[in-house]
């Protein structure tokens, strides 16, 4: 059974999350409020008259839930972001993640560890490296979009006074696997096998969209699959 989705037809002009992502990537990167008043505009488009304040609703569900799935991920637009946070960031979220095979005592621990290298992700993402706040993050397409343009999405451009942006893949990557480090460890202490499932696909796609290398963490999520198995079979016994 396909599990539901935030994409509401009756009130977003887009279907899902791959045609959210190429209004997105019409542009490169757009704030959260610029994605809402696209979607705004693009309804009228569609159909003429909406109710702004619900396709706005819609459609912070609908990016909250790209997000977390990695269709659309945070870009900071500065080139002032202290490399060396985000290498400690990384080298953090290995030994969450690893802790994470540990016993359940341990396990606590790797959660707070896990959460403060997200925090630590994030303040990488938005300080420049004297700790000075930068910008705010922005959002771009993500390795598990295939984007695609909704009706009468091509003209947004020309309509929208948005600046368009150039992503830098390289800077992007990085914290796109720093946030899936941390991800991963979470998903494992949780024995979220759902999440764990997720996020093993997206290692993959994450590998094809850009050169890094999460080949260790895939294998930690495959051994908490594989457990999550062996522990299932042990629940039937050996009548059922």
């Amino acid at each position: 059974m396909t599990a539901p989705t935030p994409f509401d037809a009756d009130v977003l002009p887009v279907d899902d999350a791959d045609e959210l992502a190429g209004v997105v990537d019409l542009f490169g990167a757009l704030s959260s409020e610029e994605i809402a008043a696209a979607l705004v505009e693009l309804a009228y488009r569609q159909r003429g008259d909406v109710r702004a304040d619900r396709v706005e609703e819609a459609t912070d569900r609908a990016v909250a839930w790209a997000v977390e799935r990695y269709y659309l991920v945070e870009y900071t637009p500065t080139d002032l972001v202290g490399a060396e946070d985000a290498d400690g960031d990384a080298e953090d979220a290995d030994g969450d993640a690893e802790d994470a095979d540990g016993d359940a005592e341990d396990a606590d621990g790797d959660a707070e560890d896990a959460d403060g290298d997200a925090e630590d992700a994030d303040r990488g993402d938005t300080e420049n490296v004297d700790g000075d706040a930068a910008y705010d993050p922005l959002l771009t397409v993500g390795p598990v979009a295939f984007p695609s343009l909704p009706e009468e999405a091509e003209d947004l451009p020309h309509i929208l006074d948005f600046e368009t942006r150039t992503v830098v893949r390289e800077s992007l990557a990085r914290a796109v696997e720093t946030r899936l480090r941390g991800d991963a460890a979470r998903a494992v202490v949780a024995e979220d096998e759902a999440r764990i499932q997720h996020l093993f696909d997206v290692t993959y796609d994450l590998e094809a969209w850009a050169p890094v290398d999460v080949g260790e963490v895939r294998e930690r999520l495959e051994d908490a699959l594989a457990a999550s198995d062996e522990d299932d079979d042990g629940d039937e016994g050996p009548n059922a």
